[in-house]
């Protein structure tokens, strides 16, 4: 166990080593106070994602002498607690009793502020601006840096002793180059247990310290104690184990780690019915060779119940048997099924002298005996493969069809047609569906073969509501489809529509995303949804990075080209984004946020303003008058540093404060009428979006004009590739009549 308490008191005999005289300094009036070696910082904290840690927060704070490179002349280590906007405050110098070294700013130098958050890079360097050298006023009252009461007169022996004086006559001892000395006796002094060597490494209790600090014996911890492992080093080890405690508190056990509540099975017996048993390290248990009898089951036999006409039957154990047999008839007879029983019946007699062979058979007449077979010749075998050589007529008048199929091993009907003009299947006529097919999975199925289209629908007539493909579904309870397409293609289209012709836009689409679903056309609306009650275009999507809706335009000369645009046809309202990323609308821009504990939702309206103006708000706390608020790094980069506004608001009583110099990098605030009071402030910075300095209230007159938002860009999605060929061109069958499908609001079709 490692025991803390030698570190805290080693530390403290350090400080007060390295530091003589420090606590000896009179307080004797006004005159000689100390000003103290303080320095308030103000600053904002965000991890590598952009978000304000929560929680206490160890930050590192180092003083150079450059605003890059080189090491730091003084650093300290303080814990912080930032507020939700990452804001926080600090006096530096407060970890050390004695403050900031006046000796950093005797030279006037500039000095540069880094501050390197646990586990993140170091933030850019920031320079002090004037308040930190004032602390070069403290040699006003020193001695070679020192306060006057750091020196004494020599003793002498006319002196009046007291316990407040050094003790008189000459101290005297000896000690071991580099041990730490410490007081034997009133005059005397010797060698600690602590031990310093030229690299720097402390030890104590050993004079070979093998690290910064090197500890031998046991230590007591009595409070709480916080470590800070250097980026991804362990928190913890033991020497010559694996075990570790890692940066974000991982542990990592040894090899055979045993943990208390476990138990440890001995022996393992086998029951009746097994075999194999005691086992008392490894083994398998097993069935006996005799098996599971009848004694260990709860029911050790079945019985089989005869019915009629069946007989025999009864109880059967485990391994046993039984017999069924028929109900017994006299000769001649046979069983038969009457009246919902079976009973023996005679065998029906009778005389047959002879036996023909008629139309479509082949062996007869048969007097004695002889076999009737089918005239293949004349009429085909069912089972078997047949050929027609002929073109054949089936003529029925009956509400059932003419002609039925039905094959459960492959396809109903299969047609070859060689010539190049001709269809498989041809229907005419009017008032009726050429082809209908019913069917659980797949009734229509076209197959493209060596061509491109595997279905093809076309329908000649001009007029409304005509159709070249429809399709209807009269399912009214399920996720029923009027029409699907598919595409197994990484680069297809499942469903492509396209009106007057193809677009350029789209002929020049090229990428690596598939298409569920495609409008296409070379003027007016590519996709177009509508609805009396519901919404008429939705998106949904479970991806990331991808977006549920996507708008693109493409243009190149307008910067205030419409992507997107909504418009309330009847009431007049209109918003509009356009292709450099602005939003325009007609009415006001607000949140809907919860209220009376969720009960109702109110509007809160955003502030309009002339220009691009951004803010950022934040606190403060003055010391002795000043403060140093630095800006904070991201919101820095996106407005204009070298002119913003800053309103302070201070949060105690004091004469008022003002912001007495701004910089690229931050503001210095101080008290009216030179004023030293040590107070908290809010404050609100609000500077000119960088890049729209020059934008004021631009015009968009012409943009909203009546009409123009209507007009706006309409190109699908996600860039995809090129588009798919154009329909082919109609077969020349000119004298062959196509019917047209009914317009759809004809209502249902008979089935």
């Amino acid at each position: 166990m490692v025991r803390i308490s030698n570190l805290l008191w080693m530390f403290a005999l350090l400080v007060c080593w390295a530091l003589p005289g420090s606590a000896q300094q009179p307080a004797s009036g006004a005159a000689n106070q100390v000003v103290p070696s303080l320095v308030n910082f103000s600053g904002a904290l965000t991890n590598t994602k952009g978000k304000v840690p929560t929680g206490v927060v160890g930050l590192t704070f180092s003083l150079y002498k450059d605003a890059e490179g080189g090491s730091p002349l003084w650093l300290e280590t303080q814990n912080v607690q930032p507020d939700k906007t990452g804001h926080y405050s600090v006096q530096l110098g407060a970890a050390s009793s004695n403050g900031l070294p006046a000796e950093l700013f005797a030279a006037g130098e500039a000095r540069w502020l880094g501050v390197q958050q646990q586990g993140e890079a170091e933030q850019p360097r920031v320079l002090l601006l004037s308040v930190p050298y004032a602390l070069k006023a403290l040699d006003a009252e020193t001695i070679g840096g020192k306060p006057a009461s750091a020196f004494a007169l020599a003793p002498s022996s006319t002196s009046s002793g007291s316990a407040n004086k050094l003790p008189p006559g000459t101290i005297t001892g000896t000690g071991t180059l580099d041990f730490i000395p410490r007081f034997t006796g009133a005059l005397t002094i010797g060698n600690s247990n602590i031990f310093e060597n030229a690299a720097g490494n402390v030890g104590i209790g050993n004079a070979v310290p093998a690290a910064k600090l090197d500890l031998s014996g046991t230590e007591d911890v009595r409070d709480t104690l916080t470590l800070f492992p250097k980026l991804a080093h362990n928190t913890l080890s033991v020497h010559g184990t694996a075990f570790a405690i890692s940066s974000t508190g991982k542990v990592t056990f040894i090899a055979g780690q045993t943990f208390p509540g476990t138990g440890t099975v001995t022996s393992v017996g086998s029951g009746a019915g097994l075999t194999g048993g005691p086992i008392t390290s490894s083994g398998s248990l097993s069935i006996a060779t005799g098996g599971v009898t009848n004694s260990m089951l709860a029911n050790s036999s079945l019985t089989v119940t005869a019915n009629s006409p069946l007989t025999g039957g009864g109880a059967v154990s485990l391994g046993g048997s039984t017999s069924l047999g028929l109900k017994t008839c006299a000769a001649s007879q046979i069983l038969e099924f009457t009246g919902g029983a079976w009973t023996c019946v005679n065998i029906p007699a009778g005389t047959v002298t002879s036996v023909g062979s008629g139309l479509g058979l082949t062996g007869g007449p048969i007097t004695g005996a002889g076999t009737l077979a089918i005239n293949t010749s004349v009429v085909p075998q069912l089972a078997a493969a047949n050929a027609f050589t002929n073109t054949n007529t089936i003529s029925a008048n009956s509400t059932t069809a003419a002609l039925g199929i039905s094959n459960a091993g492959g396809s109903g009907i299969s047609i070859v047609d060689s010539f190049s003009n001709a269809y498989g299947v041809f229907v005419s006529g009017s008032g009726f569906e050429g082809v209908t097919v019913d069917g659980t999975i797949y009734p229509i199925v076209g197959y493209g073969g060596t061509g491109y289209v595997a279905s093809y629908g076309e329908n000649v007539n001009d007029v409304n509501f005509d159709t070249g493909i429809e399709g209807v579904e009269y399912g009214t309870t399920q996720i029923d489809l009027g029409v699907e397409g598919y595409s197994a293609s990484v680069e297809g289209v499942g469903t492509y529509g396209q009106t007057i012709s193809a677009s350029n836009e789209g002929g020049t689409i090229s990428g690596s995303a598939a298409i569920g679903a495609w409008g296409d056309t070379s003027a007016d609306w590519g996709v177009l949804g509508t609805t009396d009650e519901g919404d008429s275009i939705v998106g949904f999507n479970a991806s990331e990075p991808f977006a549920t809706g996507y708008f693109e335009n493409d243009e190149i000369t307008s910067s205030d080209a419409p992507v997107l645009v909504t418009v309330g046809g009847s009431i007049g309202g209109a918003c509009m984004f356009d292709v450099s990323g602005d939003m325009y609308c007609s009415g006001s821009k607000s949140a809907v946020v919860p209220v009376d504990n969720g009960a109702r939702k109110v509007a809160l309206y955003a502030v309009e303003s002339p220009k691009n103006w951004f803010e950022d708000f934040g606190s403060g706390r003055l010391a002795n008058g000043s403060a140093v608020v630095e800006l904070e790094s991201t919101f820095a980069q996106t407005v204009n540093t070298q002119n913003y506004h800053v309103f302070i608001t201070p949060n105690g009583d004091c004469k008022g404060l003002y912001v007495s110099q701004k910089a690229a990098g931050g503001f210095e605030v101080r008290e009216l009428g030179g004023g030293t009071s040590s107070i908290d402030f809010d404050y609100r910075i609000v500077a000119e979006r960088r890049g729209f300095e020059n934008v004021r209230m631009a015009d968009k007159t012409q943009l909203c004009r009546q009409g123009a938002m209507l007009k706006g860009g309409k190109k699908r999605a996600t860039p995809l590739r090129a588009p798919i060929p154009q329909r082919p061109q109609r077969p020349a069958r000119g004298a062959m009549v196509r019917s047209a499908l009914e317009p759809a609001s004809t209502g249902a079709k008979a089935r």
